[in-house]
């Protein structure tokens, strides 16, 4: 559909014109476009739900009357229709590709810490069909990251964060393609006219220190993108937000400029993560550290070695076994702040009552054992010979063997009553 002789618009909706239209596109955000259209009453249209999702397209008119360029291309998040005064109006909003990138929560891990913070970005986005250019994040994570329960756009913007960058979406392929950083564009020619500088106050919610942006406005009736940039005051400023309005018939631009430096974005984190463990495998340890592959990466995901901090601490040198299934504690809002914590019981394992976490207990595979339960402690060799301290029953001493009782001084045993049963004699020797 041809809004005028230089603007088309292709989309599935059987739009018959459209009066105005806006669109937002900025960094860290996904860029929307709103626009509103009618429809004539004698063409069948299908229920809103069936056109989410799918492509929406706006681009300008050669001379020739062909598609000369893309202005926005992304899908259908949203659709009304009105029906007044015998006209079915539609109010319709669009979204950037990377859109398809904020649906799916998922849970992983990228334990593999020669990996780049551009790495990741570029695996996360292509197992969801999209591509990633990469203009920063070249420095190694260090230690491991893990996505809970985010969308891999929540992921890799989080992840774009701790490298003090940001992402933009792709506004013309029509595909969830993104920048990982800022885009390499080209030098605004030219003459801005009229312009105002603006100071914007940014607040960092992780970080008590709040900057001033100087930011640059300018409209123009040409379109430029994210990146490109223009010498303001003998600096380089580039375009970071874009404002397009189509109204009266009239397409302007509004744009937003700023030294790249001040546009860096301070580290925020999940929240979810304070207080979470997650479950894993001892894969080997090493001093007072265990490597873990996490189960939420199945059967071919990596490991890492963390620190083994059990509640019970580690004055024994007690360390897990290799394949014990084992909880990793994350101590605050940052994934990296990991350590094993405890051992776990699993479906089909050991039946006991360790099996509550209240219950403490150590056991080596050569059949020794430490228990420190509620009301009992107990000391073990394979079962036959313990030691029982029970707040009920007292003190049992059990062996299969002999018993030795050896002192310096004195051995006094007092109770109301003591009772001394064996089965062949009783033998007291004084050595006085």
């Amino acid at each position: 559909m041809n809004i005028n002789s230089e603007l088309g618009l292709q989309c599935d909706i059987p739009l018959q014109n459209t009066r105005e239209y806006i669109i937002d596109w900025s960094i860290n955000c996904h860029a929307e476009l709103e626009l509103a259209g009618d429809i004539s009453p004698e063409i069948d249209i299908k229920p809103p739900v069936q056109y989410i999702g799918t492509e929406i397209e706006l681009y300008f008119i050669a001379k020739s009357g062909e598609k000369e360029g893309t202005i926005f291309k992304g899908v259908i998040s949203f659709l009304r229709f009105i029906h007044e005064d015998g006209i079915c109006r539609a109010i319709v909003k669009g979204s950037s590709a990377s859109k398809n990138l904020d649906i799916q929560c998922a849970c992983c891990s990228f334990q593999d810490v020669s990996m780049t913070y551009a790495d990741i970005a570029k695996k996360v986005v292509s197992e969801e069909g999209g591509a990633v250019i990469c203009t920063a994040g070249i420095n190694k994570i260090v230690k491991p990251h893990i996505r809970y329960q985010e969308t891999a756009w929540e992921f890799i913007r989080r992840m774009a964060s701790l490298v003090h960058t940001y992402l933009i979406p792709d506004i013309i392929t029509g595909r969830p393609n993104i920048w990982f950083g800022m885009r390499h564009g080209i030098e605004i020619e030219e003459e801005l006219g009229d312009w105002e500088s603006i100071n914007i106050i940014k607040n960092y919610e992780w970080n008590d220190r709040a900057r001033i942006l100087t930011s640059y406005q300018f409209t123009s009736r040409k379109m430029y993108r994210i990146g490109d940039y223009k010498i303001i005051e003998a600096q380089k400023r580039v375009i970071y937000k874009v404002n397009m309005v189509f109204a009266k018939g009239e397409l302007m631009f509004r744009y937003m400029l700023a030294r790249e430096t001040e546009l860096d974005v301070q580290p925020y984190f999940n929240e979810i993560f304070t207080g979470l463990s997650l479950s894993g495998k001892v894969i080997k340890t090493e001093n007072e550290s265990v490597c873990i592959k996490l189960d939420i990466d199945g059967e071919d995901g990596e490991s890492y070695f963390y620190p083994w901090m059990p509640e019970t601490g580690n004055a024994l040198y007690a360390m897990p076994e290799v394949q014990t299934s084992i909880s990793l504690y994350i101590m605050s809002p940052d994934e990296r702040d990991a350590f094993g914590l405890r051992c776990l019981i699993t479906e089909g394992g050991l039946k006991h009552k360790n099996s509550n976490f209240v219950f403490k207990e150590q056991e080596t595979i050569t059949g020794s054992k430490i228990g420190l339960f509620p009301q009992i402690m107990e000391v073990s060799k394979n079962g036959n010979n313990s030691l029982h301290l029970d707040d009920d029953d007292g003190v049992n001493v059990l062996s299969e063997k002999k018993i030795s009782m050896d002192a310096d001084g004195r051995i006094r045993m007092k109770a109301k009553r003591i009772m001394v049963s064996v089965l062949d004699k009783i033998k007291f020797v004084s050595e006085l």
